[in-house]
């Protein structure tokens, strides 16, 4: 994708991506990455930090996948702070985690905190910054790159675009530039995050993620518009 964590000036003996392994992380949060800079959020080195406990090496491999992606985030010189662009950050670098190690699915489990919410907007986190469905947002991306065809440098585009819009706005953009306009993707992503029937069974057929939405509860709608006006608009037809 043409991005790469932004070099550490020796830190840890060279300059080269530091990862240390750690006993001090909670199951919860078994990788973290911090930037080495106390009081930078963005155009910095990071370096990630992965628990000890982790000793499935496919699940351990997955894991500094998606943190490394943090890493590559932290080096963007982005117009906010990668801390503040939660929904981008974490969609991505689950997105990461799939796309260089496709057999792990390690990503799956975040699925179902997407897919339980379908009224919400793409990038939206219900007001709960540390929300799962930030991480779940990996499915999106993965149906552009995977299923859409759409190149994976498309990502890289996407950051690149943060240097100078918001992250939806760096979405929109760089789709745009790619010929995946949102307007257009984003509905077919919808039909096939359904993920019940041929042709709409992708994310089982493709990837094994066999969650499907769930579907709410009907509800009414009031429009705020009283029967008079409908009574007095068509009166002339009667």
């Amino acid at each position: 994708m043409g991005r790469t964590p932004k070099p550490d000036a020796g830190e840890g003996g060279s300059d080269r991506y530091d990862i240390v392994l750690s006993d001090g992380l909670p199951a919860t949060k078994p990788g973290n990455t911090i930037s080495t800079e106390l009081f930078s959020c963005k155009n910095t080195p990071a370096f990630t930090t992965i628990s000890r406990s982790v000793t499935d090496p496919d699940t351990r491999r997955s894991l500094v996948a998606h943190e490394m992606f943090h890493g590559v985030q932290y080096g963007t010189p982005s117009q906010s702070c990668v801390e503040s662009m939660r929904w981008l950050s974490e969609s991505t670098a689950s997105w990461f985690e799939d796309h260089v190690y496709q057999g792990t699915d390690r990503e799956h489990v975040y699925a179902a905190s997407y897919l339980s919410k379908p009224h919400l907007s793409i990038d939206s986190d219900n007001g709960d910054n540390s929300s799962p469905r930030n991480y779940g947002g990996y499915l999106f991306f993965q149906y552009l790159t995977r299923f859409r065809g759409t190149s994976p440098t498309v990502v890289g585009q996407i950051w690149a675009a943060t240097a100078s819009a918001t992250q939806l706005k760096a979405l929109e953009s760089a789709l745009r530039g790619a010929g995946a306009d949102l307007d257009e993707s984003w509905p077919e992503f919808a039909a096939y995050a359904w993920n019940l029937e041929t042709p709409y069974d992708k994310f089982d057929a493709l990837d094994r993620m066999t969650t499907t939405p769930t579907v709410a509860s009907p509800r009414a709608v009031s429009l705020g518009i009283p029967s008079s006006f409908y009574e007095d608009k068509h009166k002339s037809d009667l």
